[in-house]
């Protein structure tokens, strides 16, 4: 397995803490008064004045001094990576030399290296990467053969360098081959990344090819693009990965002179035995593997295991395998169409069955799936018939698909014995038929997404001020005839002016109903039997029937009249949901008829003016483009909530992750979306309280979940998800204070970092001080974690959570501002 270490974004200014202390109920213990009279205590002598700490004080932040451009100086990092290089390679030259043996050679490649310009002299020593290979190729088979490594370098002068092998079966230059080298200044290697598992980023890396013969290598997978703005054109490795995409941070996918991916065939080629066991055992058989762990929490395998796991590193199964089975990976491994658009079908597409063999299979699928993690691909035994009659035969093709896995193909042909493409030894489905290559979540059996043509939207939203009543018509168009929609409506409540909730429409009053979010059918989770739904808001028709399209809300805010005219709340955001199922005429269901991802809508209201607001004039909006976020997630929502809750993009994810309330499923974070979104991004686990850290297999799900690294290999790359502009320090005119959760308790859990208890505090340590907060609590880094929200309160506001805390710290800060 691969092991990152985790590294923690450093505070770019750390002023002094404040110490002075001052009168009030809850502060800290102040210094001691002086002795009473005897046989007195004095005037409560012990506990002097009981002082609160001054850096308790409800009060504005003032991250923006000295953190005026913390969010540009991070994508500053990432524009390095990803912008080109002032390093240049050249392959000048290729000589090989026939050894006495008439059977090696001796090949010596010339490259020339450049920096700015200027030749890049005495650069042996300053290379962070220096590394050469020569690979041949056969061109009828389409096969890569073994590599080899040039390791003796030397430098010639004025920037020129040689590499030198003495043992390659084959003379390159003249051959069906290719050299390939790759280089980075280690001067430049870019701070706050990955220092281990193979990942390192570089601001400046250089790569070179030349090929010989024919090199024609056709890859039925895609690189990807980008537009300007960093949203996907055409799906592949970039749609999740930096741009350029380079493996590891410095070995590209594209290089010129080869066609894409033949650079990762120097390493990824046809006959290497792959030895990373764990991505099957851990899904296979995760306590056997916990067991296995040697001192440095490196697994040990057992010889059966090497030869049942066996595999072959190509392209195929490395990728496969480390995104089913090891990644954090957000989407489902059904939608091929991610990595292989365009190459599904065909004579050489990805489907056909050619490629239905255990290899492709155990790419994809573990074997039994007993690590229970529902978001994999399911396992083999339950896809064959276990238990069955079909049970044993399968179990034989299993057995065998290890020494296919190993390069001997004729082993794992069995596939199509029984699963042709028609005729009679069409007993069981073709490949095709099994998978379509799309989630059927978010496509249509065409490759459309429901999206592109399913789509909600709100005709009208008006406000009655005499009655507090909201009065929303909207509808949905592009379903088919006769179809079932069930909407959800969700309506919250902007505070001050700011971009900000101060009532979700999804949290709930003390009966158990919902403010103001209405679905047919909704019940309370405490008490099931009940109603979520109440009179606050009502949606008429109420029952859903085949072909209705149209529906009228009302919503009564009448709860939060005094907040209206106190102009507290001048504007609520509506959202419309919509639940549909893969079979339109029939009512949706998770179990029976699985929901699709269709898109919904979100609408502002300004109450005062009675007039919906132009999306683009709302603050808060724009932060983020929700096309980015699907760049990775393809459709929000369809692997974790619903596909109805990520249908209308961040704005609507918003309306119930508030600032509120603490993150109930991530601890010392907030549930609001910014908060919450980076807390998840950084890896931070969910439920931690809730791990049996005594337990081998838990223990080692959570270390690998925490050692996740962001796809885009840093956190700095804020406009991954961001619009330019929008990642700076919050403004506080438009941005509210929040409540962090406490940290969890764990029996089982052996840390240093103690109890720590639920905050409320300003936007910036809120949102941006996620990130950081993720990085120390995952690290177990109780001092860090300790300055850092010292620092926090020093230069802001850091408050016991509390009944109506909240409200104090707003109208405190809020002050400062009118």
């Amino acid at each position: 397995m691969h092991t990152f270490k985790r590294y923690v974004f450093p505070l770019l200014a750390v002023a002094a803490l404040a110490t002075t202390a001052c009168s009030g109920a809850d502060g800290l213990k102040g210094a001691d008064g002086a002795p009473g009279a005897a046989g007195t205590n004095g005037t409560n002598g012990t506990n002097g004045t009981n002082g609160a700490d001054a850096t308790a004080l409800p009060k504005a932040e003032s991250c923006q001094v000295c953190h005026p451009t913390a969010g540009a100086d991070h994508q500053a990092v990432y524009k390095k990576f990803t912008d080109a290089s002032t390093l240049v390679a050249s392959i000048t030259g290729v000589a090989s030399t026939l050894n006495a043996d008439n059977t090696t050679y001796t090949t010596v490649v010339t490259f020339t290296l450049t920096k700015s310009g200027q030749p890049y002299v005495g650069a042996l020593a300053n290379l962070g990467q220096k590394t050469v290979y020569a690979a041949p190729f056969d061109p009828v088979a389409q096969t890569f053969g073994t590599t080899f490594q040039l390791k003796t370098l030397a430098e010639v002068g004025s920037g020129t360098y040689t590499a030198k092998a003495t043992t390659l079966t084959f003379a390159p230059e003249s051959s069906n081959a290719f050299v390939y080298a790759y280089f980075a200044d280690a001067a430049d290697k870019l701070p706050q990344t990955p220092t281990a598992g193979h990942y390192a980023l570089y601001d400046n890396v250089a790569s070179a090819a030349k090929a010989y013969g024919t090199v024609n290598y056709a890859s039925v997978a895609n690189v990807g693009s980008l537009d300007a703005n960093g949203v996907v054109t055409a799906s592949g490795c970039v749609s999740c990965h930096p741009s350029p995409y380079m493996k590891h941070g410095y070995r590209a996918a594209q290089v010129a002179g080869l066609t894409d991916f033949t650079a990762c065939k120097a390493c990824h080629y046809d006959s290497r035995g792959g030895t990373d066991f764990g991505w099957q055992v851990i899904a296979d058989d995760p306590a056997t593997y916990a067991g296995e762990l040697d001192a440095s929490g490196n697994p040990t395998f057992t010889s059966t295991q090497t030869t049942s796991y066996g595999y072959t590193a190509n392209l195929m199964n490395d990728v496969h395998m480390s995104h089913a089975m090891e990644f954090n990976y957000p989407q489902s491994m059904s939608n091929c169409v991610t990595c292989h658009a365009n190459h599904l079908t065909g004579a050489s597409g990805v489907l056909t069955q050619a490629n239905f063999n255990v290899a492709t299979c155990k790419s994809c699928h573990p074997v039994t799936g007993k690590n229970g993690d529902a978001t994999r691909a399911p396992a083999l035994v339950s896809l064959m018939g276990a238990n069955s009659a079909l049970s044993a035969v399968h179990a034989t093709y299993l057995a065998n698909g290890a020494s296919a896995m190993y390069g001997n193909p004729a082993a794992a042909t069995g596939c199509t014995t029984c699963h042709a493409d028609s005729g009679a030894a069409h007993l069981g489905p073709s490949f095709s038929e099994i998978h379509s290559g799309y989630n059927a979540a978010i496509y249509k059996a065409d490759g459309t997404k429901y999206s592109a043509s399913i789509a909600a939207s709100v005709s009208s939203a008006t406000f009655n001020a005499t009655t507090n009543a909201v009065t929303v018509n909207f509808g949905i168009s592009g379903v088919a005839a006769n179809a079932i929609v069930k909407p959800t409506v969700v309506v919250s409540l902007y505070g001050y002016d700011t971009k900000d909730f101060v009532v979700s429409g999804h949290s709930t009053q003390a009966d158990g109903t919902s403010n103001l979010e209405w679905s047919e059918g909704a019940m309370q989770r405490s008490a099931p039997t009940k109603s979520s739904n109440s009179a606050r808001l009502v949606v008429s028709p109420a029952t859903a029937t085949a072909g209705n399209t149209s529906w009228t809300a009302t919503a009564d805010l009448s709860t939060w009249a005094s907040m209206i005219a106190s102009g507290e709340v001048k504007r609520v955001e509506i959202a419309v949901l919509p639940s549909i199922g893969v079979n339109q005429t029939v009512a949706p269901s998770a179990t029976t008829n699985p929901y699709i991802a269709v898109k919904g809508v979100t609408k502002t209201l300004d109450l005062v003016n009675n007039v919906i607001v132009a999306d683009a004039s709302s603050y808060g909006k724009a932060i983020v483009n929700v096309d980015k976020c699907n760049g990775c997630h393809d459709a929000l929502g369809t692997t974790f909530h619903s596909p109805s809750y990520g249908s209308a993009g961040v704005v609507a994810c918003r309306m119930c992750h508030t600032i509120n309330d603490g993150a109930y499923h991530i601890e010392m974070q907030s549930r609001s979306i910014d908060s919450y979104i980076h807390a998840i991004h950084s890896s931070q686990a969910l439920d931690v309280g809730s791990v049996n850290f005594a337990d081998p297999v838990q223990k080692l799900r959570y270390g690998l979940h925490t050692e996740g690294v962001y796809p885009k290999f840093t956190l700095d790359s804020c406009e991954s998800c961001h619009n330019p502009g929008t990642y700076e320090v919050p403004d506080q005119s438009k941005s509210l204070p929040g409540v962090l959760s406490a940290s969890a308790t764990n029996a089982s859990w052996n840390r240093t970092i103690g109890s720590v208890p639920s905050v409320v505090t300003g936007p910036a340590s809120r949102a941006c001080g996620s990130c950081h907060r993720a990085k120390m609590i995952i690290e177990d880094n109780a001092g860090d974690l300790a300055s850092f929200n010292a620092h926090t309160a020093s230069f802001g506001t850091q408050v016991p959570a509390g009944t109506g805390v909240l409200q104090t710290v707003i109208d405190t800060v809020r002050a400062t501002f009118k």
